[in-house]
């Protein structure tokens, strides 16, 4: 059995499940599974072990996001809006990243409390790229966006995640 076979037969019914939360029992829960699928197929190389958690998520990350691109797509979410004030300042540079704080032995507890209370797009866009070890060129392929999109998403997950820690005293 191919990784393609291994990944359906392990996570179908969960790309399933998570469209059907967003859409119910319709076609367009189907639709967006389907859609997920095939992102998934475009990713093979993401996935290392398949069954894994990492696959688990990924998966699940995926059918979420294609599940609320079609949602956009129908104007029932509104765009985010990109502007030049949102590209990430030089002074960031001084900011410890949400990496350094993740990986900081007294902080790790932390960092995974607050990364739990992020609104899910930047809880899911600091996992592809701390756990998982994506870069922004690979998370922009695995979510459908724009390299551009991806780093300013990030710059931004980065940034409410340090702010959360700061605002616990964990920074």
């Amino acid at each position: 059995m191919n990784k393609a076979e291994k990944i359906w037969n392990e996570y179908g019914r969960l790309l399933l499940s998570v469209a059907r939360g967003f859409f119910g029992d319709t076609p367009d829960a189907e639709d967006a599974a389907e859609d997920a699928v095939e992102r998934i197929l475009q990713n093979l190389d993401r996935f290392d072990e398949v069954p894994s958690p990492r696959a688990r998520s990924l998966c699940a990350i995926i059918t979420k996001n294609i599940c609320l691109d079609i949602l956009r797509r129908r104007k029932k979410l509104p765009e985010e809006p990109l502007d030049e004030e949102d590209s990430p300042p030089d002074a960031a540079l001084s900011v410890p990243s949400a990496e350094q704080a993740w990986f900081s032995a007294k902080t790790v507890e932390a960092a995974r409390r607050c990364i739990a209370e992020l609104p899910d797009g930047y809880a899911d866009i600091l996992r592809l790229s701390v756990s998982m070890d994506m870069k922004p060129r690979e998370i922009a392929k695995v979510l459908g966006i724009s390299d551009g999109a991806a780093r300013v998403r990030l710059f931004r997950a980065r940034e409410a995640l340090i702010k959360l820690m700061k605002e616990e005293g964990s920074l």
